[in-house]
């Protein structure tokens, strides 16, 4: 993520003193961090054309998931980090350098707070991409339009669909 060259220090305090992450690589323009087993996170200093916090706070959100949520939630907090008030009784909080986390228990039932109203009905599911009204016209035309080889120069365009309707 391409952050401010002003919040180094601070991005490299927290991932490394706060969250326990490993420093993959350490330079002026990146830095790399692993946090866990496998997650990888990675951070591009740069002095300008970077998302203020706001912007960071209009983006994608990761879940961090710790075997200690409160004393995590302790350090976190005690930290200095912007703490997000979201109707969730989890900690939303915006890390240094601008990413928004949310700290959950390891093996936490979180399905009170994702509920199939989010859309986890359709996981697995395939999408159709095409919208409602493409979908029925195809459905039309499938059942009424020749067939190509059946098509004669002269003859009337779109044929009329005889098809009985119930």
């Amino acid at each position: 993520m391409r952050v401010s060259r002003a919040q180094k220090d601070r991005i490299r305090r927290f991932y490394r003193d706060v969250l326990g992450g490993e420093v993959m690589r350490e330079g002026d323009q990146k830095d790399d961090f692993r946090l866990g087993g496998d997650f990888y996170i990675a951070f591009m200093y740069e002095d300008e054309g970077v998302l203020d916090e706001d912007g960071f706070g209009k983006s994608i959100y990761l879940e961090l998931k710790t075997d200690e949520p409160e004393a995590m939630r302790e350090r976190i907090v005690a930290f200095g980090v912007t703490v997000l008030d979201v109707p969730d009784p989890h900690l939303y909080f915006q890390a240094p350098g601008g990413q928004v986390f949310r700290l959950v228990g390891v093996g936490e039932d979180l399905s009170t707070y994702e509920g199939t109203e989010h859309g986890e009905q359709f996981v697995g599911r395939a999408f159709d991409a095409r919208s409602l009204l493409e979908q029925r016209l195809f459905a039309w035309s499938a059942s009424c339009l020749p067939a190509p080889d059946r098509f004669r120069p002269g003859r009337a365009w779109p044929p009329r669909c005889r098809r009985s309707r119930a």
